[in-house]
């Protein structure tokens, strides 16, 4: 599911304030992945343990001591530990009830869960297989037959990851038409083009592979790559592919992770070249607490342009891009919260086509259960240009921009049960939908989209 959410972020950068401004963006692995595979690890433990486990009731430790022997009690209050993230309490809890309970197959399951968010991979191993061995069946049996197979995956030196996704999008406004109808020619304003909607295929691939070092501390050499290609109904001018890869070495000093990295991407518009892009990156992570985190990325890439017949001035545009983000992200067992600050600087060939930009983002995240999530995001940009463009305007270019965007996933089996073959479960359906709209000092550049997208998406565990 995190796939797919990576592989909408990508596709919006082919939105743009102009005809091609957001096509010259390339793409960023995916952030939003990252955190969704945190709060599904941290969500499913907790997800497990409301699925006949227990009555629904919120347990105090002052109630297992009135009756430490009540296995139910003591069941229910493991499930009141890891809703709130205190994995390692509900373990201590877990074991004893399987002191009582030996023969409770579907407690060792969740059990061996817990241990297996815990980085206890050999203790989960042993229950996930003891609780199979103990009879389980049907959705329990497969439950933990899943996680065993991700308990051994984890196990070795080297793990990889691949997800593909196919799917539509619509675009109410693919040509970034001003929302007035008019532009400014030299500060005359003139016609300008009609709002074209359009629907296009998209593709994705998207791999990731570490290799782990063997060190004392959990270092390991890193990579991720993504093919993207975008193919219009109708306006096949913006039909779009991308190759885009990083590779680096992520550093495990404890709560603090660094992830130094380089990176490179190329574009290719309607089938010509139109952009390649090669860099750095650097990310860092420090976890205050289990629930809470704050963070830094930054990145610096030189990007060369191709001028094309659908964008005959792209060359302008190439030059330095760099930035950074700090955030903060809070999760608990089902919800996830992460608040950022964007800053960005765009050098250029001319510098009308140079801007510092900046704003604020937030995202939340729902696990509902069954594999189903909900992501809501809202980001807000402030863009101001080193110049104007005298074919435009005597005023340099200001804008700011707003977008919403709302996703929901569910696997395929989740909506269909026991009755869908067993290869099509673990498909993730994914609906989304969101709006950007730009006022801009300048008519050329004040527009409005809304997009809608239906995608499918598999990712393969190696």
């Amino acid at each position: 599911m995190v796939a797919a959410i990576a592989v909408a972020a990508l596709a919006a950068l082919c939105t743009g304030h102009e005809a091609w401004a957001q096509a010259t963006q390339p793409p960023e692995p995916s952030a939003t992945e990252q955190r969704l595979r945190s709060l599904e690890r941290a969500g499913e433990a907790g997800a497990a343990s409301r699925r006949g486990l227990n009555t629904g009731r919120t347990v105090t430790y002052g109630d297992v001591l009135a009756n430490p022997d009540d296995v139910q009690l003591n069941l229910d209050y493991a499930r009141t530990q890891i809703d709130a993230g205190n994995l390692k309490g509900g373990s201590a809890t877990l074991q004893r009830v399987l002191l009582l309970r030996p023969d409770a197959a579907e407690v060792r399951t969740l059990y061996g869960i817990v241990l297996y968010r815990l980085g206890d991979l050999a203790g989960a191993e042993s229950a996930l297989a003891a609780a199979l061995d103990q009879g389980l069946s049907g959705r329990a049996a497969q439950q933990a037959q899943s996680y065993l197979e991700r308990v051994r995956t984890a196990q070795q030196t080297t793990t990889a990851e691949l997800t593909v996704t196919l799917g539509a999008v619509y675009d109410s406004n693919r040509n970034a038409a001003p929302d007035g109808g008019i532009r400014l020619f030299r500060d005359i304003p003139v016609s300008a083009p009609q709002t074209q909607d359009d629907i296009a295929a998209i593709a994705v691939l998207q791999g990731a592979i570490a290799h782990d070092l063997g060190l004392q501390r959990k270092h390991a050499l890193v990579a991720n790559a993504t093919v993207y290609a975008q193919e219009q109904r109708a306006e096949n001018e913006y039909d779009l592919e991308v190759v885009a890869a990083d590779g680096g070495i992520s550093l495990d000093f404890g709560r603090l992770t660094l992830v130094p990295a380089l990176r490179g991407s190329a574009f290719r518009l309607d089938d010509a070249r139109y952009l390649a892009a090669v860099g750095g990156q650097l990310g860092a992570t420090y976890r205050l607490r289990p629930d809470l985190r704050i963070g830094l990325d930054t990145f610096g890439q030189v990007e060369a342009f191709s001028d094309t017949e659908a964008a005959p001035t792209a060359g302008e545009r190439s030059g330095l891009r760099a930035g950074g983000r700090i955030y903060a992200g809070w999760n608990t067992t089902d919800v996830g919260i992460e608040v950022g600050f964007d800053l960005t600087r765009k050098a250029a060939r001319e510098p009308y086509e140079a801007y510092l930009g900046l704003g604020p983002d937030i995202e939340a995240t729902v696990l509902l259960g069954g594999g189903q999530f909900v992501l809501g995001e809202l980001d807000y940009e402030v863009r101001r240009y080193d110049e104007n463009d005298a074919f435009v305007s005597s005023e340099p270019r200001e804008e700011n921009t707003v977008r919403v965007g709302l996703t929901y996933g569910v696997p395929l089996g989740t909506l269909f049960g026991e009755e869908l073959p067993e290869v099509l479960a673990p498909v993730n359906l994914l609906l989304s939908a969101e709006t950007s709209m730009t006022e801009a000092n300048l008519q050329n550049y004040d527009y409005t989209n809304s997009r809608a997208q239906v995608l499918l998406s598999r990712r393969f565990r190696f």
